[in-house]
């Protein structure tokens, strides 16, 4: 929360992320059986959960208006 750079590009891949995932869970269970969704769900779920703190970092520490010394916490 130090960058609000970072902080609002974070927030809209998230969004992103989640919003993808959701159109992509909708549109295969109408192809695929209930239980083969289960993998389709975690490994997004895993994939939304973790690109956005990464994603943060990154942008955090080449924010050029930030704080490096921020950029740790």
């Amino acid at each position: 929360m130090g960058s609000e750079r970072s902080w609002q590009r974070t927030n809209r891949l998230a969004g992103w992320l989640f919003a993808g995932q959701g159109l992509i869970l909708l549109v295969i269970a109408f192809v695929v059986p209930p239980p083969a969704l289960f993998p389709t769900l975690i490994v997004g779920t895993v994939a939304a959960g973790v690109v956005p703190p990464a994603h943060s970092w990154w942008n955090r520490n080449t924010d050029p208006g930030g704080s490096p010394a921020d950029a740790g916490r």
